[in-house]
């Protein structure tokens, strides 16, 4: 998509080494096509880090929470205004949902 020159791909990431470089990006965008939960959503979250994300799977959970931007379409337009829209966003880490609430959350609709 012609954008080497503007985007760093890091491929694989030591887990000593992320929080750091979540807190000191602009934004982290995923555009996975299936995601359970969305950890990374949350550890860049908790980093202070807005995020965006494709509107799908468990990353659609995400959407709605303030400093996450979603992506309805798979589209360099639509991909390229919602990071626009992230970098100016200071989410709080008030908002990552805990284990426990998701847990609680799927007991409830289960037994309910």
């Amino acid at each position: 998509m012609n954008v080497k020159d503007q985007v760093e791909f890091l491929g694989y990431v030591d887990e000593e080494e992320l929080p750091r470089l979540y807190a000191g990006a602009d934004a982290y965008v995923t555009m996975s096509e299936f995601e359970a939960y969305g950890m990374t959503v949350s550890e860049a979250l908790a980093a202070g880090t807005p995020c965006v994300v494709r509107d799908t799977g468990g990353l659609s959970n995400w959407t709605g929470v303030e400093g996450v931007f979603d992506v309805q379409k798979n589209s360099r337009k639509m991909i390229a205004q919602a990071i626009v829209s992230a970098v100016d966003t200071q989410p709080s880490s008030d908002v990552i949902v805990s284990w426990k609430s998701v847990v609680d959350r799927l007991l409830g609709e289960v037994y309910s």
